[in-house]
């Protein structure tokens, strides 16, 4: 299994660089199920990326990188991203906020403390203030 950085997601979902992008397909298109972990930290500053250096919206970025960690070959934790997409495009909080949230509500979590008004009203109960 090997782990795959930032620059290689970015290559392949922007298309930027036509030879570094075929280079990624043909690396995606050649793994093997689950052979290409991609950390959660990783989405993250992919998210980061797209947003504050390719300037897409937070609908492209959740539909690219929906459709993207579907791809059988990497191994990602996707219910937990799909969900975080979810929330990051339907109520354009930051990726990190919608993280949490959908870690909170997928799992055994009783909540997420913050200081966030924001969040704590999008959040169904799940984030309180301290």
């Amino acid at each position: 299994m090997y782990l795959v950085d930032t620059n290689i997601i970015i290559r392949f979902l922007t298309r930027d660089n036509e030879k570094m992008f075929l280079q990624v397909q043909r690396l995606f298109t050649q793994a093997t199920a689950e052979s290409l972990l991609i950390p959660d930290a990783i989405c993250a500053e992919v998210v980061y990326v797209l947003q504050h250096v390719y300037h897409l919206s937070e609908l492209e970025i959740a539909d690219k990188l929906s459709r993207f960690i579907e791809f059988e070959a990497f191994k990602v934790n996707k219910k937990l991203l799909l969900h975080t997409l979810y929330l990051f495009a339907k109520e354009k909080v930051g990726f990190i906020d919608a993280y949490l949230l959908a870690k909170a509500k997928i799992s055994d979590y009783d909540g997420v403390y913050s200081f966030d008004e924001r969040l704590q009203k999008i959040g169904d109960g799940k984030v309180i203030s301290p």
